[in-house]
């Protein structure tokens, strides 16, 4: 019972930590968590968690270096929106026209 209630308490904390990086981003963490917080926070669709989710996807599999995280994180709403949707103006997992 006792571990059940640790690893209830892990998960919720878990949980709490996401919630924070994402609605309170605050100073830049270098992270894809921390970035597309910055990118779904700068679209206006705080509560877009699918959103989010494939933005962590796609940043996991391009970005290593959490410099390169930190700057975007440092970007201006219009800026940080235009980086990542670029010239098609679509959001991550937006498939591109045919």
């Amino acid at each position: 019972m006792r571990r059940a209630v640790v690893i209830f308490a892990l998960v919720a904390a878990a949980g709490c930590a996401h919630y924070q990086v994402r609605r309170h981003p605050g100073r830049p963490t270098g992270t894809c968590p921390g970035a597309c917080a910055h990118y779904v926070d700068c679209k206006g669709s705080p509560q877009d968690d699918r959103l989010y989710a494939t933005c962590v996807d796609e940043c996991r599999e391009i970005y290593e270096d959490p410099q390169v995280l930190v700057e975007y994180e440092r970007l201006r709403c219009d800026d940080a929106v235009a980086f990542i949707e670029g010239e098609s103006g679509r959001p991550p997992g937006s498939l591109a026209a045919e």
